[in-house]
């Protein structure tokens, strides 16, 4: 905006005219490619078993059945997101993946937001590798929360370094809407929350007085000494008689066991869960004071400070009885009142003690601090906007939890019954994966960001150290970095920390190492090509930005070349067929090989341009080679092997026979009736609940059917734990079988082959815990990675790495559980089935 002046002396602000640039052309490219990417063959594989969970609640809510929140299946925002793709374009596989494919566009497309906080080239450089990022791409068409909530969380941060930089409110109910969003999706959120927290906790104490985190640190020791080595709560090792009476369990000794109790265990968590139509905050009792209903709030006392009598605990595998609740846990108990004295303590230090002049320490901070940084906005939230934007946040809370206003003690459980799951389900482990399986993942999709996102979050701590060392303004653009390095290290540490590990939640860690990512090669880029005034080598006058164009590509190019010949070569050493040897003995030396050479060429390249060229043009190789296998890997996990496990990100995948089978049995029953009226038996299995949806005529049946199929049926879906149970109930009825899940290789892959460790007498070890104690197994029996960890030049084991990272060939074949369809002989060619396979022919109706 600039000042000009009228003919009659008047000076008006005119606003300077908006210009479409090339950076505005290249956000259009992106969006148009992303909507492209994420929309292209939505439905062109099945519903994965967790995806068709989340589509079928989806489809009853939007059928008008009501919707009840339970942890067990993530918060409700998912539920109401996709009933409302339903309503506007209808129920199929494409719009159930819609409302995350539409996420998936928008966290493509939210860097542009932060152009003014991390620069215009990092915003873009982010946005393009998230188009282009396997991982995201791949949740991005997947119908479950974590797209949906990495986007609010995102949406979270933009919106603190918006308001830092500019004071305007709608970012702060921006904010505001996006946290109680991101809580109504997914258990995350507290992780995050956490991350986040911490951040502002130890920026704002260092700007408030530097005393203060020595202070945070002692507690911190204190806690972590509580919550380590305080006394553990016990229960009793106990096996169930015949009468039905528990009894201890005696040790080698004819010692009693007594076995630490999980803070919270699974069976306490699923009765906080969630509540029913009848179950109100308080209890019902009938007119002879029978309990009808037990409260919440009851329910909820329990689990927290136990019951009154002992109670029975399923926990690895082992039953232990022993009263149970969370502040039972001595160490629970001391680390909440120790924090309940250090939070009074700091509130007095902070904002209540004052000086001479009346002055507490934080309006003396504000003060120091600059206009437009942290402590400033913090300071501002205590306003009528900021009391506004907590009820904007917890009306939207209150709205999803209870169900808008269904179930009125969503408004106490959203919290309550959703944190008390997720840890229960920390020692659950639900997945079972190791510590190391995000670094697996990120290895085998996303080896750009390991390699460059690290480094870059370690110099994002670094120039915030630096920033607050200087004692210069926390802008939102200085703090950026350091947060977004929080943010990516926090999410690194804490998810590999977390017991449940499952493959879409890699999204959370790929995104904020994304961001940290493309600001460090910025830097590093910018610091690079700086303008220089003369050669390394001679006193030549300074190379002319044309010279130096040429010359980078020509490194460029030899680079490329070399990269495409030791392809070639690798591709001939591996050896593609799963058949074959295990390839050439040459393969380390050929790598070896072609680390030297790079080695070489960047030197060269060095020797004629200084060594911040060299080191400049070293990053946009790497970025070139590493950016053409994430989108190779991008384009192969979902439009090609989507639906097949030998990608680690599949993992566990409804086969695509699934989805023929049901689309045939559609056809069948148009042909025949008109419509979805074909008669139609399925088993218990979850999966079918999906495809069977708008079928008029369908029936469940649970395991064994009650009889022989009635004439009418003409289709039977039975997965095959319930073949034997009814072999005398298809009689008359064709036969095909298929695989329902197929599952990735992960113990001979990535999993550390282990055994169980023998003591002199050839007994296994226990821990104090009663576990068996393992160690490493003979190198022989270890996985890929693990071998590849052990030997790292072993050329077996890089035969193997190789074949799977550039082919996606497991060391091993891919398992299943199976299903069968039972179909009437008229319908089997339709099928693909054979006539003559038919269960007892003479009763062929």
């Amino acid at each position: 905006m600039h000042m000009v002046a009228t003919p009659q002396r008047k000076v008006v602000a005119v606003s300077p005219r908006r210009v479409f640039t090339v950076e505005h052309l290249a956000y259009v490219a992106l969006a148009a490619l992303s909507v492209f990417v994420h929309m292209w063959a939505l439905d062109g594989r099945a519903l994965h078993h967790d995806e068709t969970i989340h589509a079928f609640y989806s489809w009853t809510l939007y059928n008008g059945q009501g919707y009840l929140h339970d942890p067990l299946t993530h918060g409700p925002f998912l539920y109401y997101w996709t009933a409302l793709q339903y309503m506007l374009f209808g129920d199929s596989e494409f719009t159930a993946r819609l409302g995350a494919a539409l996420f998936g566009i928008a966290l493509t497309l939210l860097p542009w937001l932060m152009r003014s906080d991390l620069g215009k080239g990092t915003a873009l450089l982010t946005a393009t590798y998230l188009l282009i990022s396997p991982v995201a791409l791949y949740v991005g068409r997947f119908i479950r929360h974590d797209i949906f909530a990495v986007t609010w969380e995102l949406l979270c941060l933009i919106a603190i370094l918006r308001y830092v930089a500019t004071r305007r409110v709608r970012w702060l109910y921006t904010f505001a809407a996006a946290f109680a969003l991101m809580y109504v999706t997914i258990e995350t959120s507290y992780l995050f929350t956490l991350t986040l927290g911490t951040f502002i906790i130890l920026v704002t104490l260092w700007q408030v007085n530097r005393r203060l985190l020595i202070a945070l640190g002692l507690y911190a020791l204190l806690a972590v000494g509580m919550l380590k080595f305080l006394p553990a709560h016990n229960g009793l090792v106990v096996t169930q008689g015949a009468d039905g009476q528990y009894v201890p369990t005696l040790d080698a000794q004819g010692q009693q066991q007594w076995l630490p109790l999980p803070l919270v265990t699974e069976q306490q968590a699923l009765v906080v869960r969630h509540q029913g139509m009848d179950d109100l905050l308080f209890s019902k009792t009938g007119p002879n004071g029978e309990m009808i209903a037990e409260g919440y709030f009851s329910k909820l006392n329990k689990t927290l400070f136990g019951s009154d009598t002992l109670t029975i605990h399923k926990v690895n595998n082992q039953t232990l009885q022993g009263e149970n609740g969370v502040f039972l846990h001595a160490n629970i108990t001391g680390v909440t009142v120790l924090s309940v004295i250090f939070l009074a303590l700091m509130i007095w230090l902070i904002w209540l003690r004052r000086n001479a002049e009346r002055q507490s320490m934080w309006q003396r901070a504000v003060q120091r601090a600059g206009p437009r940084t942290l402590l400033p906005a913090l300071n501002s939230l205590w306003s009528i906007h900021g009391a506004l934007a907590l009820g904007l946040a917890f009306v939207i809370y209150a709205l999803f939890f209870t169900s808008f206003g269904t179930h009125p003690a969503g408004v106490v459980s959203g919290i309550t019954g959703s944190l008390l799951y997720w840890v229960a389900q920390h020692d659950v482990q639900r997945g079972g994966q190791p510590q190391h399986y995000y670094m697996v993942q990120l290895l085998v999709y996303e080896p750009l960001l390991l390699t460059v996102g690290i480094g870059s979050m370690l110099a994002g701590f670094g120039h915030l150290a630096v920033q607050i060392k200087r004692g210069a303004a926390l802008t939102a653009r200085r703090m950026a970095p350091g947060l977004l390095g929080w943010w990516a290290g926090g999410s690194v540490a804490l998810y590999t920390w977390a017991g449940e590990k499952m493959p879409w939640i890699t999204l959370h860690i790929v995104v904020p190492l994304t961001f940290i990512a493309a600001w460090g090669a910025m830097v590093v880029l910018r610091w690079a090509f700086r303008p220089v005034g003369r050669r390394l080598f001679g006193a030549q006058a300074a190379p002319t930005p044309r010279q130096e164009r040429r010359l980078l590509l020509a490194y460029l190019g030899a680079f490329v070349l070399v990269a495409l010949f030791g392809l070639i070569q690798l591709t001939r050493a591996f050896v593609v067929s799963p058949e074959a040897p295990t390839g050439s003995a040459s393969t380390p030396w050929l790598v070896f090989s072609l680390l030297l050479i790079w080695l070489a060429l960047t030197a060269a390249y060095g020797m004629w341009h200084g060594p911040r060229r060299a080191i400049g043009g070293l990053l946009i190789a790497v970025g070139l080679l590493w950016g053409a296998y994430s989108f190779r890997s991008a384009w192969r996990l979902n439009y090609q092997n989507g639906d097949i496990p030998v990608e680690m990100m599949v993992y566990v995948q409804s086969s695509p026979d699934v989805r023929r089978v049901m689309l045939d049995l559609s056809a069948i029953s148009v042909a025949e009736t008109g419509r979805m009226e074909l008669p139609i038996m399925y088993d218990n299995e979850q999966i079918w609940k999906w495809y069977v949806r708008n079928y008029t005529f369908k029936s469940e049946f649970s395991g064994a059917m009650a009889g022989p199929a009635a004439e009418n049926i003409q289709a039977i879906l039975m997965i095959d734990s319930n073949w034997n149970a009814n072999t005398g109930n298809v009689q008359g009825f064709v036969e095909g079988r298929f695989p329902l899940r197929w599952w990735f290789p992960e113990q001979e892959f990535y999993r550390f082959a282990t055994m169980a460790k023998i003591d002199a007498n050839g007994v296994p070890l226990k821990d104090r815990d009663g576990q068996t104690v393992m160690e490493p197994a003979p190198f022989e029996q270890d996985s890929t990675i693990g071998r590849f960890i052990r030997r790292p030049y072993d050329a077996k084991t890089l035969n193997e790495l190789g074949r799977y990272l550039l082919f996606r060939q497991p060391p091993a074949q891919l398992s299943s559980v199976d299903f069968k369809v039972y179909v009437r002989p008229r319908y089997a060619y339709m099928l693909g089935l054979p006539a003559n396979n038919t269960q007892n022919p003479a009763q062929v109706r």
